[in-house]
């Protein structure tokens, strides 16, 4: 091989190296983190770049919410190549619908990818952990402070005290016998009315009787132009 063939030979080999961290949804399972990993051991391996480094760093909360989820799974790449290899990784990670976001920084230095020494203990993909109780997402509203949670009313007791709770509690019952007892005395009230209002009605039904003259009384005169008894008695006699 010449000279200009092994420089142009040793150049492709060389790249540079990248981080990229990638959040899955958090209720993704171990089928489908597997179906994400080996989606970019396939980008890098086209590319002729070569993975350094594989974290699972587990669910985390996000710093915001992304696609209304309040947390993710984060995983960690650690990786030696070009600058196509990171944009077509990029584009997958864009593509796969478990992805909420992803970032990836570069790193100072070139290296050559075949000289770099990997454990293959530290590009391993480890399965993702189910979730439990911890790693529910939270309400879209609460994570924006719009939502607050129920807080039970303190009782009296807690508020001010034993012996202040007590004393509460009896001024609340002696008000509570006052209002018994005034409601009992407009209650009497209305009875009374009631029975009157009956007596006026039935003194209302009955019919009036018209009062008879009082002795000695003198009776009313007869109408002008009437004759008396005797007059008419003598008169049918002629």
């Amino acid at each position: 091989m010449s000279q200009p063939q092994a420089a142009t030979a040793a150049s492709k080999n060389r790249g540079r190296q990248y981080e990229t961290i990638y959040v899955l949804r958090p209720d993704a399972d171990v089928e489908t983190a597997k179906k994400v990993s080996d989606r970019v051991q396939d980008v890098v391996g086209k590319a002729k770049g070569k993975l350094t480094l594989v974290e699972s760093w587990g669910r985390r909360r996000l710093a915001y919410p992304v696609q209304k989820h309040t947390r993710g799974v984060y995983i960690y790449l650690k990786y030696a190549g070009g600058g196509d290899l990171v944009r077509e990784l990029e584009r997958q990670l864009k593509m796969l619908e478990p992805v909420l976001k992803f970032q990836t920084v570069k790193l100072d230095g070139d290296v050559d990818t075949k000289e770099l020494e990997v454990d293959p203990e530290d590009v391993k993909f480890e399965p993702v952990a189910p979730m439990d109780e911890s790693d529910v997402d939270e309400s879209f509203e609460r994570a924006l402070g719009l939502e607050q949670s129920y807080s039970p009313r303190p009782s009296a007791e807690d508020r001010t005290g034993p012996a202040q709770a007590k004393e509460g509690e009896a001024g609340s019952k002696a008000d509570d016998g006052k209002a018994d007892a005034g409601k009992a005395a407009d209650d009497g009230k209305a009875a009374d009315a009631a029975k009157a209002a009956d007596v006026a009605k039935a003194a209302d039904a009955e019919p009036k009787k018209e009062a008879a003259p009082a002795e000695g009384a003198a009776k009313p005169e007869a109408a002008a132009g009437d004759k008396p008894a005797e007059e008419k008695a003598e008169e049918k006699g002629e």
